[in-house]
């Protein structure tokens, strides 16, 4: 309720906080407690990473249900995620932290989609892997 007013400067009474989010889906903990609490994860995405590639995959997949909307979706908030559009930088990178082996072939159709689009607008002078 609190972060809501110091971000938008909107101010909700209890209730009115309560009915927003049962509205949006939230159940609370316990609905006995006079100040309800819930399971909301906040995630802040990155929005200034300059990758070609990072904006590309953000604008393309993040809204797919898809092992590659997963991984945009984890990109965005990598905020190590490197910011060098190049196939073996970016490789080298999610297999160092350990991905699984559907996010590197996530990865591997996210890029090869990636230079298609490129080519068809003119061409890619980096490494396509």
């Amino acid at each position: 309720k609190h972060i809501l007013q110091h971000d938008t400067g909107i101010y909700l009474t209890d209730n009115e906080f309560k009915d927003a989010l049962l509205l949006a889906g939230y159940k609370p903990i316990d609905p006995n407690k006079p100040h309800w609490e819930y399971n909301i994860v906040m995630i802040k995405k990155i929005n200034n990473n300059p990758s070609p590639f990072f904006k590309w995959v953000i604008q393309e997949y993040s809204n797919e249900d898809s092992p590659e909307g997963d991984f945009a979706n984890d990109m965005s908030t990598d905020f190590q995620f490197p910011i060098f559009a190049e196939y073996t930088i970016i490789k080298e990178y999610i297999e160092n932290r350990g991905a699984c082996e559907e996010a590197v072939k996530a990865f591997k159709n996210l890029w090869s989609n990636y230079i298609k689009n490129i080519d068809s607008k003119g061409g890619y002078d980096g490494n396509a892997g």
